[in-house]
């Protein structure tokens, strides 16, 4: 099958993060049946550092906040991985960047690589999201492709740039988990699309590539909303809000006309379920600050500014 490389606007690939490097500092885990390192010799509180492990159980990291590096945060990485021997060993990356989560992909001709979904930022609003690859060699972990597993790790190590505010304010403080997703049981890897802002920083959409690991590598599947989204409401083109009140969930998107579009579920719901209500053709008044919607007699308003909704 044809390799196929993804080439995205706002992807650039950044000298710095790929010649992190990787230490030679190591330490044996005190169990070589499950990966196991103490937190209490991190520097860390424990409940602050980040534990993810790849689903063979073979590739482990803890990352931590330093508390250096004000608004561009310092993180300390520890990689622990068992060993071809049977071992464990624990890698000190040093200064690296969040490691958010990682998955084992083992290949058709029995090969196991690991990719792992990175962030980080340079300031306050400008924030990163990559992918990168890894394989366990011998006593140690060398880059890969992140699309193949190949050697190539050069041109396949993926980074987005993006603006946190926008993201954050538009999700009232959740959708991280969102972006740039690996899902394990249907091995299918959803990029997120990016557009422009007037700043100059690019701004997530809430809609992604799809590309499927097919045994050997990563192919273009297409463009998709939401994946946690109810099937009927994946036809948009950009998210403009979500947030909770107590009573309901409530998205706002953007239609490809231009279209405002209003969907409220009643809590306890989530974005998978049918939604309770559905209208189209919102408007938005800037100085108050509210998204308006009119369904028959009724009147739906969003008040951007403390994230409440009134119905008239």
């Amino acid at each position: 099958m044809e390799k196929k490389n993804v080439i995205l606007l706002g992807i650039t690939i950044s000298v710095a993060l790929l010649t992190c490097c990787i230490g030679n500092r190591s330490a044996s885990g005190s169990d070589v049946d499950t990966l196991y390192y103490p937190l209490d010799s991190i520097p860390a509180d424990s409940s602050m550092i980040r534990v993810c492990s790849s689903e063979d159980g073979k590739m482990k990291f803890y990352c931590w906040d330093t508390g250096e590096g004000g608004t561009s945060p310092v993180y300390g990485v520890l990689c622990q991985i068992r060993t071809e021997e049977g071992g464990s060993r624990v890698i000190d990356m040093y200064d690296g960047p969040w490691i958010d989560d990682v998955h084992a992909l083992t290949k058709d001709d029995g090969v196991t690589y690991y990719i792992a979904r990175i962030s980080h930022k340079s300031s306050s609003s400008c924030g990163f999201l990559s992918l990168w690859g890894y394989m366990i060699e011998g006593d140690t972990v060398r880059w890969v492709n992140a699309y193949d597993g190949s050697d190539d790790a050069d041109n396949c190590t993926l980074e987005l740039e993006y603006d946190i505010y926008d993201w954050y304010n538009r999700t009232k403080g959740e959708g991280w988990d969102w972006l740039m997703e690996y899902d394990a049981s249907s091995k299918n890897l959803y990029i997120p699309e990016l557009s422009g802002g007037l700043d100059g920083l690019l701004r997530f959409t809430d809609r992604y590539r799809v590309m499927h690991f097919d045994g050997m590598e990563f192919s273009e599947v297409g463009d998709q909303g939401n994946r946690r989204l109810h099937e009927s409401l994946k036809d948009y083109e950009s998210l403009v809000r979500y947030l909770r009140t107590t009573d309901y969930l409530i998205r706002i998107d953007k239609l490809k006309d231009g279209v405002l579009r209003l969907v409220l579920w009643k809590q306890p719901a989530t974005m998978a379920d049918e939604p309770e209500v559905v209208i189209t053709g919102g408007v938005y008044d800037e100085e108050t600050m509210t998204y308006t919607f009119q369904m028959d007699d009724a009147e739906y308003v969003v008040q951007d500014d403390d994230d409440k909704l009134v119905i008239k």
